[in-house]
């Protein structure tokens, strides 16, 4: 007689974690993840950052110029106060 081999039931399994091979893990992906940040978030914040870091020393200039115009106005002069390059 022929002995086929037994096929476990249902309830013999081990109730366990699904583990798949080949598929990485918590660590793993969390490695994954942290180099993925590194890689193309820094970068982004960087240029972010440098971008506002030049925009503020116009936006500054406006604000100065904003407040001449005001207090040229508020004096009751009619005449503009003009650009920096006037002014020096």
């Amino acid at each position: 007689m022929v002995a086929f081999p037994s096929v476990p039931s249902l309830t013999a399994l081990s109730a366990g974690p699904l583990v798949v091979p080949g598929v990485p893990g918590a660590p793993e992906l969390f490695v994954i993840l942290l180099i993925a940040i590194l890689l193309f978030g820094l970068p982004l914040v960087l240029v972010a950052g440098g971008y506002f870091y030049l925009r503020r020393d116009e936006s500054i200039e406006e604000l100065e110029q904003r407040i001449a115009d005001l207090e040229a106005e508020q004096t009751g002069d009619s005449q503009a106060t003009g650009t920096d390059d006037e002014q020096s």
